[in-house]
């Protein structure tokens, strides 16, 4: 959930436990429902009962629009036919029941599950009490290696956005020249007058060197209006394209139900699999050789003569700030 949304988890009584609530807060008076439910396969009679009765206890406690999502497995279901039909399958036709009598309204279509030559299913829903509500359901390729396709859903609703727009130092902007040049201090005669408090030598330099960033970084403010969403971990244009590859064989795949088809879109698949766990094990070697760096050095310190201690401690600090700047 962005920060940048007002929002609150929602606690309800039920024997039932596979499901999370959270309400979006809009104006003075818009709220949004949003209930995220998982229903196994292999789900009992009790189970299902209890579904239904926390369906109906969601829809008569809570008065603001909703919208219900999640992998219900109802694979009999026919959601052509609106509003849905059951058939022979019990409780598919009692879950039905529970959706009407709560004036409640299914809208996926195409199916959400498709795994080789077996038959695809409508096992991903989005439910809402209000018909207006749901603009476009856009049916993406599964993640990973998941047979359940991605729902990219828009839906219409004045939310409120809290003001998180905090200031940060602009580093790009930063005089290092000045700030390197505030730095160039007899720090042995310095530290001498700490005795051996390693401690109290820390926080002098931390000070000293934060009062100067404060002097030398320009800080930036509402930094949220202007910087654009990023990748948490960054990935190549090759890797990009063979994301927008494999969205088009999903795609493709669907609509011929190719074999040949859904065999291209495994082995891109597998590559985008393949090449992301090797970026992953990169970045965690990485962290974990910092973190050795780190430990090491600081080790170090507590093992050396008496007389070498100050010179260690120094080289020590600009390590870390190498590694961290």
């Amino acid at each position: 959930m962005s920060d940048e949304l007002s929002c609150n988890q929602l606690y309800v009584e039920s024997l039932y436990k596979d499901f999370v609530i959270i309400q979006l807060n809009g104006g003075t008076k818009e709220k949004l429902l949003i209930g995220n439910f998982y229903r196994s396969l292999n789900s009992s009679s009790v189970s299902d009962e209890e579904l239904y009765s926390l369906i109906n206890s969601v829809c008569n406690k809570f008065s603001c629009k909703k919208i219900i999502v999640g992998d219900f497995n109802y694979s009999h279901i026919d959601w052509v036919s609106l509003p849905g039909t059951g058939g022979s399958c019990n409780t598919c036709n009692k879950f039905l029941d529970t959706l009407q009598k709560n004036f409640l309204i299914q809208h996926v279509q195409t199916a959400t599950r498709v795994r080789g030559s077996d038959t695809p299913h409508v096992l991903d829903l989005v439910i809402t009490d209000t018909d207006d509500i749901i603009d476009d359901i856009e049916i993406l390729s599964p993640l990973g290696k998941s047979d359940h396709a991605i729902l990219n859903i828009k839906c219409q609703s004045v939310l409120h956005r809290e003001d998180n727009s905090t200031s940060k130092y602009n580093y790009s902007k930063g005089d290092y020249e000045k700030l390197r040049n505030s730095l160039d201090i007899d720090w042995v005669h310095v530290f001498n007058s700490f005795g051996n408090d390693v401690d109290k030598m820390w926080d002098y330099f931390k000070n000293e060197l934060l009062l100067n960033v404060q002097k030398y970084i320009p800080v930036a403010s509402n930094c949220r209006q202007w910087k654009k969403p990023s990748w948490k971990c960054p990935v190549s244009v090759n890797l990009q394209g063979l994301i927008k590859k494999k969205s088009r064989l999903w795609k493709r795949f669907i609509e011929t139900r190719n074999p040949q088809t859904h065999k291209e879109y495994k082995k891109v698949r597998n590559e985008i699999h393949k090449q992301t766990r090797l970026i992953i094990k990169k970045n965690s070697v990485k962290l974990q050789n910092n973190a050795n760096i780190i430990q090491r050095n600081f080790g170090n310190t507590l093992t050396v003569s008496q007389e070498n201690k100050l010179e260690l401690v120094i080289l020590n600090l600009m390590v870390v700030m190498e590694i961290f700047w």
